[in-house]
């Protein structure tokens, strides 16, 4: 179950107010927070054979990227909470918490070797700053060894736990997820911001598909 709902940063606050020799305490305690995603709606611009099917949440519709084929989506503006996203996905709060963005691929029978995503090139940029680094579907983590700046997550969940989490009759084979740590100096909360991701045969043969159904590309929202 979904819904969309505003920003906000629920806390225990406590209110001591002090009246002459009087003293009251009042403390209103938030229910615990659920995790909040914005997905992409605009497309700035692709190279692929379905571009709309990456915009807005998950709905079991992929396009294909390869090394010439991408997309370049902004405008994560509306959050929407998911609850036990954590639980579905076989993560810890803090894991979840530690990322920036989130993607969905589909990836048939099986996911890549390395248990998740296929090799895929990611550029982020708010304007002001930006990165790139490709993630390797083999090792599941990014490809930059001295000076590594992104933290990559990767995973496989059912089309049948995908189904509950997004109430969509996935019809597709497993859903590969892939987490992503941004780093600290790009804003992915600005306007501005934007990824540009592409496939990657970043492997010899036999070693790789580098071809994701790219599905979706959201932004958590702490």
């Amino acid at each position: 179950m979904t819904k969309s709902v505003p920003v906000r940063r629920l806390a225990t606050v406590a209110v001591t107010l002090c009246f002459g020799t009087q003293l009251f305490a009042a403390e209103a305690t938030a229910a615990p927070e659920t995790p909040m995603i914005a997905w992409a709606e605009t497309m700035l611009d692709a190279n692929t054979a379905d571009p709309p099917n990456v915009i807005g949440a998950p709905d079991d519709k992929g396009t294909g990227i390869s090394d010439f084929h991408y997309v370049w989506v902004r405008d994560f503006r509306t959050p929407t909470s998911y609850s036990n996203i954590s639980g579905i996905l076989g993560i810890s709060n803090d894991d979840l918490a530690a990322a920036d963005v989130i993607a969905f691929e589909q990836n048939g029978p099986q996911p890549a070797s390395g248990g998740g995503w296929e090799s895929s090139v990611w550029f982020f940029n708010d304007q002001k700053m930006s990165y790139a680094e490709t993630f390797d579907e083999i090792s599941a983590q990014g490809t930059i060894a001295a000076n590594r700046r992104a933290v990559f997550r990767t995973g496989t969940i059912s089309r049948d736990d995908y189904g509950k989490l997004f109430a969509t009759d996935a019809k597709s084979g497993v859903m590969s997820w892939v987490l992503i740590d941004v780093p600290d100096d790009i804003d992915v909360h600005s306007p501005n911001f934007s990824i540009w991701v592409s496939g990657t045969g970043a492997h010899p043969v036999g070693r790789g598909e580098g071809s994701p159904d790219a599905e979706a590309i959201g932004i958590l929202v702490h």
